[in-house]
């Protein structure tokens, strides 16, 4: 009895003293532990995320994607589809056996199914890669495999749930950055490594052969720059969502600058990428960047440090959309950002950008869900600016625009969001009234809209995780 108290204090030491911990189930975000709001919508959440997973995996082709697929085995275990997320991380186990966070994945996932022998080889394997207490030594740095198990660490922040607010926002978006800058300094570390290791090997002979040596160590003792380029856009991201909350908090500008600047130079270190897609999304988001400009007293000095003196917003905007002209996928994100923006007739000319590129609604779905989604703003605004007597009725186009472009997605990928939004175009669709009378409009909107809270909440009160999508088809049956 002593010993097993004695070697459980040894590991909760050795936990201690570790600089990390790899793996995912032990970070503190709100997808690894139980909800605290009375309506669960967890499984939905998790849902939702696991599909913007998916649709992130189709385009990565170099190491993010572990990052992803060790996600997608994460949501899967919370969604309880344990012999899932099983086969996911062995699969990257087999494609990419130095990665620290499937082996630990993996263990705790053998851990759960109780097969002790699986999990007892997957730490000791695990323990190997990281150079503790092996004799045999591993090949390559242990460093290095600690910087790209942070990396994956901190974009998984990105994909939490559960976020109820801002400060919340703000301790994970945080968290997520932080790994990403201890990921960096253990790449600074392998570097300077490799550089004396370089040195050192060239000087005694000076031989060709030492030399191609010395090349081959370099290439396979630090991280790509194409690798890190995509860290950085990454935290570019965290960094664009943290400095939006302090923002709309009217926090000191002082507390602003240092990020904002950083954001910056990542950002221009990414729009040197040699991925087209990562190149896009830089140069809009430095457009976004410099759109805030006018929210300091004074021009940040980043935007001079990194020679965007004389660039506009919109010069940004247009290398976005000219590097993405071709590519759907890219055009579709870059949609989704400016219908976030508030930039909807933008939005809705790249959605027909991408669809006179592709027009199958199963191949390119993505940019019929998002023009719908810009019809609907587009009704809203109108319906918002008729009720305050600032215009006259909402075009109905815009609705009729939606539904036939969610009809024609629900007809090849019927998914839970979809169904969601054809509800909220019935919504109003049905609320349309015979008559031209404005006030008899906005009086059936109300009451419409004030029957479908009630009944949602009676069915989410039932069973909430299939709230959303029974309110859905029921709207969409009904029309």
């Amino acid at each position: 009895m002593e010993n097993r108290e004695e070697a459980e204090v040894d590991i909760d030491t050795l936990i201690d003293e570790m600089d990390y911990i790899p793996g995912h189930f032990h970070l503190e975000m709100n997808l690894n532990f139980e909800p605290c709001s009375p309506v669960n919508f967890r499984g939905r959440d998790m849902k939702l995320k696991r599909d913007s997973l998916m649709y992130e995996l189709e385009l990565e082709s170099g190491s993010q994607q572990f990052a992803v697929r060790n996600l997608l085995g994460v949501f899967s275990f919370h969604l309880e589809e344990m012999e899932q997320a099983k086969e996911i991380f062995l699969s990257i186990s087999q494609e990419d056996p130095d990665n620290l966070n499937t082996w630990a994945n993996l263990a705790y996932v053998y851990d759960r199914l109780d097969s002790e022998q699986e999990e007892a080889d997957c730490t000791k394997k695990l323990a190997h890669l990281m150079g503790l207490g092996s004799e045999d030594e591993s090949q390559g740095d242990p460093r290095l495999r600690a910087a790209r198990c942070l990396a994956e660490q901190g974009y998984a922040y990105v994909f939490d749930i559960g976020l109820v607010d801002e400060e919340d926002r703000m301790e994970k978006l945080t968290a997520g950055l932080m790994l990403y800058d201890k990921a960096l300094a253990y790449g600074q570390q392998v570097e300077k490594m490799s550089s004396a290791t370089r040195q050192a090997g060239i000087k005694p002979s000076g031989g060709g052969d030492n030399r191609e040596a010395c090349r081959e160590s370099k290439g396979r003792l630090q991280i790509p720059l194409e690798e890190k380029r995509n860290w950085y856009f990454t935290m570019a991201t965290l960094y664009i969502r943290l400095d939006g909350i302090l923002m709309n908090k009217g926090n000191d500008e002082q507390k602003r600058l240092p990020s904002f600047n950083r954001t910056l130079a990542l950002l221009r270190q990414v729009t040197k990428s040699s991925n087209s897609h990562y190149r896009a999304l830089a140069w809009c988001y430095l457009g976004m960047l410099l759109e805030r400009k006018e929210t300091f007293s004074t021009t940040p000095m980043g935007i001079h440090d990194c020679g965007y003196s004389g660039t506009g917003p919109l010069d940004c905007f247009g290398k976005a959309i000219e590097i993405a002209k071709d590519n759907p996928p890219t055009l579709n994100r870059l949609a989704k950002i400016f219908h976030f923006l508030g930039k909807q007739e933008m939005a809705m000319g790249i959605c027909n950008m991408a669809l006179d590129v592709l027009q199958d609604p199963e191949l390119n779905w993505q940019a019929y869900c998002t023009r719908a989604k810009i019809h609907i703003k587009l009704y809203l605004r109108d319906l918002e600016r008729a009720k305050m007597g600032l215009g006259g009725m909402p075009d109905r186009k815009n609705l009729t625009s939606a539904k036939e472009d969610l009809e024609s997605v629900v007809k090849v990928c019927p998914c839970l969001k979809t169904y969601l939004d054809i509800g909220q175009v019935s919504k109003y669709t049905d609320a349309l009234p015979v008559r031209s009378d404005a006030a008899f409009f906005m009086s059936s909107c109300f009451y419409l809209h004030s029957l479908l809270k009630e009944t949602r909440r009676t069915i989410e009160h039932r069973n909430p995780e299939g709230s959303v999508l029974a309110l859905g088809v029921c709207l969409h049956r009904k029309s």
